[in-house]
């Protein structure tokens, strides 16, 4: 799984401010990229490896989506409006 996340995160560096973080609970990362205003989070996790698809998290909506990994750029520049 950290393979796959970092190959995003390398790719989305090329187009956004991109942040790799793997340290402690899910719920404390969440909470350190909303309080540095981050507007988006990416989870990587098991079913990721079965299916190709990640969580999108919504900073303001608290809102989880699973999105393919194949479409993970265009649907955050949808949503940045870009």
């Amino acid at each position: 799984m950290r393979e796959i996340a970092q190959n995003i995160c390398k790719d989305f560096k090329k187009h956004f401010n991109a942040f790799y973080n793997q340290k402690g609970a899910i719920a404390r990362r969440y909470r350190r990229q909303d309080e540095a205003g981050t507007p988006f989070s990416l989870t990587i996790d098991r079913q990721t490896l079965e299916d190709k698809t990640v969580t999108l998290r919504h900073r303001d909506s608290m809102e989880q989506t699973r999105i393919p990994t194949d479409q993970l750029l265009a649907q955050i520049r949808e949503k940045l409006d870009m």
